[in-house]
Parts: C-alpha cells; sequence; structure tokens
C-alpha cells in the first residue's frame, strides 16, 4: 500500500506540470476578429457547385462557416480577419473556375 502512494503523488506533480502549460498555450493566441463578408459568385448552376464553393471555403484556415446560394448568386462568408483576407476568399472562389467579386 506504501508503494502505490508514491505513485500516485508523482501522477499528480506530473498531470499539475503539464495543465499550467498548456493553459498558457491558449493565452498566447492572438483573439479572433470575426467578420462577414459578401461575395458575389457567377457561374453557379446547382446545389453542386454551392457544395463545393463551401467546402473550399470552409478548408481556408480562418474561415468559421459559409452560405452559399446558387440562385442568388452570392456567398456569405465568417472568417476570422487575422487568419484570412476577402481578396483570398475571392481568389479561392475564382479558382474553383467562379468568377467571383467582393459584393458592394
Amino acid at each position: 500500500m506504501t508503494r502505490s502512494r508514491p505513485l500516485a503523488i508523482w501522477a499528480l506533480l506530473q498531470t499539475a506540470a503539464l495543465t499550467a502549460p498548456l493553459a498558457l498555450a491558449g493565452a498566447c493566441e492572438q483573439p479572433v476578429d470575426e467578420k462577414t463578408v459578401r461575395v458575389d459568385i457567377e457561374g453557379m448552376v446547382c446545389t453542386s457547385c454551392e457544395q463545393g464553393i463551401g467546402h473550399a471555403l470552409e478548408r481556408l484556415e480562418g474561415v468559421a462557416a459559409s452560405e452559399v446560394d446558387h440562385k442568388q448568386g452570392r456567398a456569405e462568408v465568417r472568417y476570422d480577419a487575422n487568419k484570412v483576407t476577402p481578396e483570398q476568399i475571392v481568389t479561392t472562389i475564382n479558382e474553383l473556375g467562379y468568377t467571383a467579386s467582393l459584393a458592394n
């Protein structure tokens, strides 16, 4: 029984030693500057177009969510301005073969 007590103390100390640095790691991150941008998109004809653009946008680091509507020919994208720019969002859509531009 005395042998298990030192192991338990050692495990507790290891957990405490790891917890403090991990807590500080999150504190060093830059705060999120969430914004929304609307993008006009030409060339979408169906829901598959919407899904393809949506998946491509959500793979971009910094994009939190996107709503793409082929009937209205636009997308609304929520993003972290510290990680991605509206121009990068437009470029990503254009690289898929559509014609995208920032909405007025």
